[in-house]
């Protein structure tokens, strides 16, 4: 009786040796860099749990629009599958422009029964991938930040759905004192790229931007006492340098880390000024400023 199970169970191993099983081995897919912004150089990264037998060469990228499609190839001899060790794969997806990408990975394996067949394994859900055309850091806390672009979509709401979602974003607030409190009060409708915008957060998070770029020399009106501007220069400037030209009605400029700069001492201690950050200005009458960058 041993005997015979015993046989029974050999056939069963060999049937499940040379049949493609279908089984989760990729475990992660993955991106750099990051958080990219438009124009990088991106590689995809995957992760499968394969041993350590080396994946075919012919690995295929096809770009499709808004979609990277990846495929790996895998030459299984007339073996179990192997699992446990973990092996990266890495696929160069070249510069890419600022969007909303999805990248599927598909696995494919040339299993031995009576000739080399090529059996499609897994077919992975799709992971979404944003490449920005600006990147915003923000911090735990307080955050005076701007763009250079005018986001595609321009509404609050939209603008901050995903830090929303994602339970990191406390509330916004323009120079004017309004105010979006997520759930509680919409108090804001639309981003103006020519302010800053003061945002508190819970934790640290990213806010991507995806629009048009604004011109560096664009008029951004000032109203007498404090204002809240956008950094529009695309490298960074020295405050005196970068505030030339409004010299005799500006009584202060206020970074968001605590530095200032009075052009009537003189006295700075902001270093250079820089993009995705906002700053505030106190001018002394009404004015059209335009950053003094080259």
């Amino acid at each position: 009786m041993k005997n015979r199970i015993d046989t029974v169970l050999g056939i069963i191993v060999m049937f499940l040796a040379n049949f493609p099983v279908q089984c989760q081995v990729i475990s992660h897919i993955n991106w750099r860099p990051d958080e990219p912004v438009n124009g990088d150089s991106v590689t995809v990264s995957v992760i499968v749990r394969f041993g350590n037998r080396p994946f075919d060469e012919t690995d295929t990228l096809r770009i499709n629009e808004n979609a990277l499609e990846v495929d790996l190839f895998y030459e299984e001899p007339n073996e179990q599958m192997p699992t446990g060790n973990e092996v990266e794969e890495v696929i160069e997806c070249g510069s890419l422009a600022a969007g909303n990408y999805t990248i599927s990975v598909r696995l494919f394996m040339k299993w031995h029964l009576n000739n080399w067949e090529e059996y499609e394994l897994w077919d992975h859900d799709s992971v979404e991938m944003v490449i920005s055309d600006q990147v915003l850091r923000l911090a735990t806390g307080w955050n005076l930040i701007s763009a250079q672009f005018t986001p595609d979509d321009d509404n609050i709401v939209n603008l901050f759905a995903e830090l929303v979602e994602r339970g990191s974003l406390n509330f916004v607030k323009n120079q004017e004192g309004g105010f979006y409190l997520p759930g509680r009060w919409p108090g804001l409708e639309h981003w103006d790229s020519r302010q800053g915008y003061m945002v508190n957060m819970y934790r640290d998070d990213v806010l991507h931007i995806l629009g048009e770029r604004i011109a560096a020399d664009e008029a951004i009106p000032l109203q007498a006492g404090w204002n809240m501007v956008a950094y529009l220069p695309t490298d960074p400037l020295p405050a005196p340098e970068a505030f030339h030209g409004i010299e005799d009605v500006l009584l202060i400029v206020k970074s968001g880390a605590g530095g200032f700069y009075v052009p009537s001492i003189p006295f700075n201690n902001m270093g250079s000024l820089q993009p995705g950050q906002g700053y505030m200005l106190r001018v002394s009458e009404q004015v059209d400023f335009i950053w003094n960058a080259p």
